[in-house]
């Protein structure tokens, strides 16, 4: 049997990851940002570059983590229902599809593209999502050390 490409299961299955996929990354970003938040900016300009950096690297780091977990989630969800055989193509097929990059040698099941149109569409918006924070938080660590800065100075 043949699920038609629009079939209201795939949009079912397609919001819902899509809203899984917004609490995860909603979640992991709220807490990076209480961290950010309770991190001292050093004073001295050599240690603020280092700390600037090191909160960048660590950053990107976490980020990419989550993007894997979401990819994983996405992944599990077309193994589980039968959409891709092997788990390990399922994990390709969802990397290639979140990356819009687009899988190569993988097949989704016909009835199931709907559902990897979903993962291509908020993939970006999520790898989006994540460049803001990254700015918005290496950004305010330096406003921090730039008026730390102008109040040490002899007036």
């Amino acid at each position: 049997m043949t699920i038609p490409l629009y079939h209201p299961m795939n949009i079912v299955l397609g919001f819902g990851l899509l809203v899984v996929t917004v609490l995860i990354h909603m979640l992991a970003l709220m807490a990076l940002r209480q961290r950010l938040h309770r991190l001292r900016v050093s004073s001295d300009n050599r240690r603020h570059l280092m700390q600037e950096s090191m909160v960048a690297t660590v950053l990107v780091l976490v980020l990419s983590f989550v993007h894997i977990l979401e990819v994983v989630v996405w992944g599990g969800v077309y193994a589980a229902t039968g959409a891709i055989d092997s788990i390990d193509d399922a994990f390709y097929f969802s990397m290639t599809t979140y990356t819009t990059v687009g899988p190569s040698g993988v097949d989704i099941l016909p009835g199931f593209r709907g559902l990897a149109g979903f993962e291509s569409l908020i993939g970006p918006i999520m790898v989006a999502w994540s460049t803001a924070f990254l700015v918005e938080s290496v950004a305010h660590i330096r406003m921090a050390f730039q008026a730390m800065q102008k109040h040490q100075r002899p007036q």
